[in-house]
């Protein structure tokens, strides 16, 4: 693992208002999976039989795992493997957040050039992927639905990140009460829009900043996405002729992931 994984699990164990109680390396442990098990019981099978193989197989198996789990997109089939490829390892994390609460798990990808690394959560089951889909009247784009599979919940460095599914429609209403409560108009562009017609997916480091949903954008036979700044109480302009990177405006879910997942300084 890079230092920057460790000095986040370092710091975190060691602060006072937010940190673990207790963590586990897993690879570096000698736990048998039943053990593991009676002390963390959301950890999937498949996770702790990665961490029985080296390096290189580890990364191999989930870059598979993913791009076989993921819609095949031809342009951004090669971007996610070069995600893979610059990694120099992928390991289970058992945290414990207090002294009497079960482990829970996750998923570290660390990269090779010290810069970044990245914390997925368990994957969610097709019955809660269903629940979640109906919950939002089957609203959410199959992409993300399709990486749900993969992890739910997901997150760069010290960031928020991808909301959990179970949380999305908690989210979604207090996200658009606060809108409409307090009189607040959003727009894009000049365009005032209906604040329920987003559905934010990702949080950006604890902010009222998120990624959302915005369902009246159909693009690419899905829902498109864009950035909600509480600052301006302004959606980015999907109509703009500019890149998505410079809008924060995407497409697809996909497309967002591969701008997200990118390196950047810490």
């Amino acid at each position: 693992m890079n230092s920057c994984v460790l000095e986040f699990y370092k710091k975190a164990k060691t602060a006072n208002d937010s940190g673990f109680y207790d963590l586990i390396f897993v690879e570096n442990s000698e736990l048998s999976y039943e053990e593991v098990l009676n002390l963390c019981p959301s950890l999937p099978r498949g996770w702790f039989e990665l961490t029985k193989l080296d390096k290189a197989l580890r990364i191999e198996f989930a870059r598979d795992f993913c791009l076989s789990t993921l819609p095949y997109v031809p342009k951004n089939y090669p971007l996610l493997s070069d995600f893979f490829s610059k990694m120099d390892d992928i390991g289970v994390v058992l945290i414990k957040k207090n002294q009497n609460s079960l482990f829970e798990c996750e998923l570290v990808y660390s990269m090779q050039s010290n810069l970044s690394f990245f914390r997925g959560s368990p994957p969610c089951s097709e019955e809660m992927i269903d629940l979640v889909n109906r919950e939002l009247n089957e609203c959410l784009p199959k992409d993300f639905l399709a990486f749900l599979k993969i992890h739910n919940g997901f997150s760069k460095n010290y960031d928020s990140g991808i909301i959990k599914a179970e949380c999305l429609k908690e989210f979604a209403q207090e996200f658009q009460g606060l809108i409409i409560n307090n009189s607040k108009i959003i727009k894009c562009g000049k365009k005032q829009i209906d604040p329920s017609s987003l559905i934010p997916f990702y949080q950006s480091y604890s902010k009222g900043d998120f990624q959302c949903f915005y369902l009246d954008w159909f693009s690419q036979n899905d829902i498109g996405n864009v950035y909600y700044s509480s600052g301006d109480l302004a959606i980015s302009d999907f109509n703009l002729n500019i890149s998505s990177i410079e809008t924060l405006a995407f497409p697809s879910f996909l497309e967002w992931l591969i701008f997200y997942i990118e390196e950047v300084e810490l």
